[in-house]
C-alpha cells in the first residue's frame, strides 16, 4: 500500500497501540498475512474499526471463526444488516 509519511505514521501508532491494548487481536493480525493486510487499509481509514478492536479483543478472533469477515454480501443482506444494527442502538439509546 502506498501511503504519505504522515499515514504510516498513523498505521503504525495504531497497530503499536492494539499490540498494547489487544494482545489476542494483534497476536491473530501478526499469524495471518491476509488479515492483516487487511485490517491495515481499514486501520487507515476507520477510527471506528481501530477502537472497536481496542475497546473488545475478542471481536476479531469471533467474526474470522465464525467467517463473518469473508463471507460475500449482497446489498440487501448488508442494508437488512445496518437496520437491525440502527434498531438495536435506538433501543439502547432510548434506555
Amino acid at each position: 500500500m502506498s501511503s504519505s509519511p504522515e499515514l504510516a505514521a498513523l498505521l503504525e501508532a495504531r497497530l503499536s497501540h492494539l499490540a498494547e491494548a489487544a494482545p489476542r487481536t494483534a497476536a491473530l493480525l501478526a499469524s495471518d498475512a491476509q488479515l492483516a493486510a487487511q485490517a491495515r487499509r481499514v486501520f487507515v481509514g476507520s477510527d471506528f474499526a481501530h477502537a472497536a478492536l481496542l475497546r473488545e479483543d475478542a471481536l476479531l478472533p469471533s467474526l474470522v471463526e465464525q467467517g463473518a469477515l469473508s463471507a460475500p454480501r449482497s446489498l440487501g443482506g448488508y442494508t437488512g444488516m445496518l437496520l437491525r444494527l440502527e434498531r438495536k442502538h435506538a433501543g439502547a439509546d432510548a434506555g
